[in-house]
């Protein structure tokens, strides 16, 4: 009896421990094969997402936005030579306005490159070999070209009229004398232009109109 009982616990325990151990396997299995299907869903949703036709769109946006970012800075940098460009010759043509003077119109351009205002070293050797003689140096008159081309006889015409305007008490010759371009001055100074003495656009307009008042009355 005594042998008997302990047979039937000894059975009793391989059984118990067979299917704790099943157990245990098959919770092991289950999670391994969760884990696998859980790794498997985040590929497949890599996939998706790579092969999904938003992505494409926001790509497409991302790299449109990064070019447009690049063409801008460009263009940006571009425009600004362009402007400094304009400035320096603005300056230059600034320089000659000398009314003849090609002494002082090489003297006037040796400043900007000494002050550093001509940037560009191919038009900097430029200028320093032309001022190198000042006989070769190219000046403007007191009148805007432009004027010139529009109306000859501009010059006589401001004469004229800056004499009846009690500033100009030269000759009537059609000639840019110092003493025209400091009537002019004169006449800048008292209807607030820049007093340049030199007669652009801008300070015709303003002649001829305290000339046509002063007939007017």
């Amino acid at each position: 009896m005594l042998v008997s009982g302990s047979f039937m616990t000894d059975n009793i325990s391989n059984t118990s421990f067979k299917e704790l151990k099943a157990k245990i396997q098959n919770e092991l299995d289950l999670e391994i094969l969760k884990f696998s299907e859980e790794q498997k869903a985040k590929r497949e949703g890599k996939r998706r997402w790579i092969n999904s036709p938003l992505t494409a769109i926001i790509l497409s946006a991302i790299f449109t936005l990064f070019g447009t970012g690049i063409g801008a800075w460009y263009q940006g940098r571009a425009n600004m030579e362009l402007e400094k460009q304009r400035f320096q010759a603005d300056l230059i043509l600034k320089m000659i306005e000398t009314n003849g003077d090609q002494k002082k119109a090489a003297l006037n351009l040796e400043f900007l490159i000494k002050t550093g205002l001509i940037e560009n070293d191919s038009l900097k050797e430029r200028i320093e070999k032309i001022i190198e003689n000042p006989v070769n140096v190219p000046t403007l008159g007191i009148i805007d070209t432009r004027l010139k081309e529009k109306n000859p006889t501009i010059v006589k015409q401001i004469q004229e009229q800056l004499k009846m305007l009690k500033y100009y008490y030269g000759e009537i010759n059609g000639l840019e004398t110092s003493e025209l371009s400091n009537a002019v001055k004169k006449f800048q100074k008292d209807n607030d232009l820049l007093p340049d003495g030199m007669v652009s656009f801008m300070t015709i307009s303003k002649i001829e109109n305290m000339y046509n008042k002063l007939n007017s009355n």
